[in-house]
């Protein structure tokens, strides 16, 4: 699962995705254990990102998978990897929906890109 997440982390980073954060839940008993959350420069940005991360997934690893918001044009885009979810926002989406607020008490590593 590391590896995964790993990977994951370094793509967006290498795709100038802004601001990573990195959520370990597991010990808290939430459905999805890992989340990760970053801003993109616009919704053209954050929906190639995530549609080039579901196309290194599925060439890489044999895990069931959901892509959601690309289609609808949204400033908040949802990868669901099973046991990791990634969440890639605009800078006006990460500021409306505030995820992280949800997991502020949670245990985080946090990563971050200019």
């Amino acid at each position: 699962m590391q590896d995964l997440i790993d990977l994951l982390i370094s793509e967006l980073d290498k795709n100038k995705i802004e601001k990573i954060q990195f959520f370990d839940l597991s010990d808290r008993g939430y459905l999805v254990p890992y989340m990760i959350i970053g801003t993109g420069q616009s919704i053209k940005h954050i929906s190639s990102i995530a549609e080039k991360l579901s196309d290194l997934i599925k060439k890489n690893y044999p895990i069931t998978m959901n892509l959601d918001g690309v289609a609808v044009k949204s400033s908040w885009v949802i990868l669901d990897l099973e046991n990791i979810m990634v969440h890639l926002f605009t800078e006006e989406g990460r500021e409306k929906y505030q995820l992280e607020e949800l997991y502020q008490y949670s245990s985080s590593k946090k990563s971050s890109s200019s």
